[in-house]
């Protein structure tokens, strides 16, 4: 495995594993945690390497599976962070996941970036955007 890939993969670890702590230990601070991390600009490193959105999905995959019990939003404002923090485009989408009447509530999250799915899937509800990077 390549330095830079090996990089991604540790940088998207960490940014999970902070995500799914954060939610677990403090749910409030997640909410803050959560609203200034959708705000933040996008701001590449200089000099750093181009890295492709899909790979930041995968990579977060691979540490979903090392992580247990973690979320599809944490998982999703991670992805949001670390493509921001690489320049790169991130939109945070949620759906209402309802299996119809009498079912329970269920929400769902994911991140797009430039139209394309990039970390978890699409939901099957009516989905809800927050941009998490400025248009």
């Amino acid at each position: 495995m390549r330095l830079r890939n090996l990089a991604l993969r540790l940088e998207c670890l960490l940014a999970l594993g902070a995500a799914a702590a954060v939610f677990r230990c403090a749910p409030a601070r997640a909410n803050r945690w959560a609203l200034r991390a959708l705000r933040a600009p996008a701001a590449a490193r200089r000099g750093a390497p181009e890295v492709p959105a899909r790979a930041v999905g995968r990579y977060l995959a691979w540490s979903a599976r090392l992580l247990p019990r973690t979320t599809c939003l944490a998982s999703a404002l991670a992805g949001a962070a670390v493509l921001r923090r690489h320049g790169l485009p991130a939109e945070l989408r949620l759906s209402n996941e309802t299996g119809g009447p009498g079912r329970e509530f269920t929400a769902h999250a994911w991140v797009e970036s430039g139209g394309v799915v990039v970390v978890g899937r699409a939901g099957t509800g009516p989905a809800f955007s927050f941009p998490a990077s400025p248009p």
